[in-house]
């Protein structure tokens, strides 16, 4: 028994999943070109912190995973069963690599914010960044960071202390 598909659902679900793609991608860029303009010197430094690397290394593992998920398809599509489950292993397993990759990368880049004496989100415990940027948002951490760290930068009520302006736990170190 052969199943029935609709071809105009089909099509309709190919655009809106093409809309979603357009509209999230599209906002993404947008907020980078915002940042860039806004924070050009910051970006241009932290350009010069990457490690190519490991960006290299990202990029093969992701290339692998996703020939490895494609193959895994195709053969499922021509009834390769071996083939298919050897496909996802692979991804699998290069997801696991990559999340290794990314561990070894963080800690890298954490310990050497903490070797160069900066502190702020940045060095923060994962855990409470997370929260932090959640329950008071990037800019209530930046906020507490230049209040406690930088006294002459003007925030609104300056010379009141940080508590009176977001909850405790946006302000407290």
């Amino acid at each position: 028994m052969k199943a029935k598909t609709d071809p105009a659902g089909k099509k309709l679900g190919m655009w809106l999943f093409l809309y979603t793609e357009i509209i999230l991608f599209g906002g993404l860029f947008v907020l980078y070109a915002v940042y860039f303009v806004t924070y050009t010197e910051d970006f241009i430094a932290g350009a010069r912190e990457l490690d190519r690397v490991f960006g290299v290394v990202n990029t093969v593992i992701l290339l692998v995973s996703s020939f490895c998920v494609a193959a895994a398809v195709t053969a499922v599509q021509q009834s390769h069963k071996g083939v298919a489950l050897a496909g996802l292993g692979g991804a699998l397993f290069c997801g696991a690599v990559f999340l290794v990759n990314k561990y070894i990368e963080w800690g890298i880049n954490l310990s050497m914010a903490s070797i160069r004496g900066r502190t702020g989100w940045w060095t923060a415990r994962p855990v409470k960044f997370v929260f932090r940027s959640v329950l008071c948002g990037h800019r209530a951490s930046r906020a507490s960071y230049h209040y406690r760290h930088d006294p002459s930068v003007r925030q609104p009520g300056a010379g009141e202390p940080a508590e009176n302006h977001w909850p405790k736990q946006c302000v407290s170190g």
